[in-house]
C-alpha cells in the first residue's frame, strides 16, 4: 500500500497557515500563555536503565542543589541517568511541576523517577543545549529504543515540550536561568567543568 502523501497538521506542534486542512486567519494573535500553562505533553512511561534509580532522599528533607553532576565526564555508550542527564529536583515531583522546572532551565524533556525525583533532558533538536555539533546520544533520551513500562507502576514518567522552538530551543521568556546554569549545562555537554566566567555572551 502506498503511504499517505500528507498528514493532518496540528496547531499544537507547529504554526498553522491557511490551507485545506488548517484555517487560521492571517494576522491572528496567539493568546498569551498564563504562568500556570502546561507547555508539555506526556510521552509515556518507560523503564529505567539497569542500575538507575532516584537519588533524592526518601524522607521529606528538601534538597536545594539541583545541579546534578552525575553525567559530567560520562564516557560510556549507554545513556547516563536513563537519558535525562541534566538537573535533579527533589521537590517538583508531579509531572507538570517537573516539566515547569525543566522548562525554566531551557530543557525540552522532563521525567519523574518513581514519584521521588525530577530530572531534565534535552532532545537532539534543542540546539540551545547542544550548540553546534555537540549532540551526544549518551546524554539524551533514546526514544527510539527505550522500553515502555506497561504495568501499573511508572518508573519514568516522560514528558516533552510541544510548542514551537525559538532560536533553537524553548523560548527564553519561559526561562529563569543565569550564568551558573549556562556553565553547568555546557560543562555536562563538554565533559569537563567550565567556570561561569568562561561563558561567552
Amino acid at each position: 500500500m502506498k503511504p499517505a502523501t500528507r498528514l493532518p497538521c496540528s496547531c499544537d506542534l507547529e504554526k498553522c497557515v491557511d490551507g485545506p486542512d488548517c484555517h487560521v486567519s492571517r494576522g491572528q494573535l496567539v493568546p498569551a500563555a498564563t504562568p500556570d500553562s502546561d507547555h508539555f505533553d506526556t510521552v509515556g512511561c518507560f523503564h529505567l536503565d539497569m542500575g538507575d534509580g532516584p537519588t533524592c532522599p526518601e524522607d521529606s528533607v528538601e534538597v536545594e542543589d539541583v545541579l546534578d553532576t552525575t553525567c559530567l565526564g560520562w564516557t560510556l555508550p549507554e545513556p547516563c541517568r536513563s537519558g535525562l542527564a541534566f538537573y535533579r529536583n527533589c521537590s517538583a515531583l508531579t509531572p507538570m511541576a517537573c516539566s515547569k522546572f525543566c522548562l525554566s532551565k531551557g530543557m525540552d524533556l522532563s521525567g519523574v523517577i518513581r514519584s521521588r525525583e525530577c530530572r531534565c533532558g534535552a532532545s537532539k533538536l534543542n540546539a540551545q543545549v547542544w550548540h553546534q555539533d555537540n549532540y551526544k546520544p549518551s546524554l539524551s533520551f533514546p526514544l527510539a529504543t527505550a522500553a515502555h513500562a506497561w504495568n501499573t507502576e511508572c518508573p519514568l514518567h516522560l514528558r516533552r515540550y510541544i510548542e514551537p522552538f525559538e532560536s533553537g530551543g524553548p523560548p527564553l521568556r519561559y526561562r529563569t536561568t543565569g550564568i551558573v546554569d549556562e556553565a553547568y549545562v555546557d560543562s555536562v555537554v563538554a565533559g569537563h567543568t567550565l567556570a561561569p566566567e568562561e561563558e561567552e555572551h
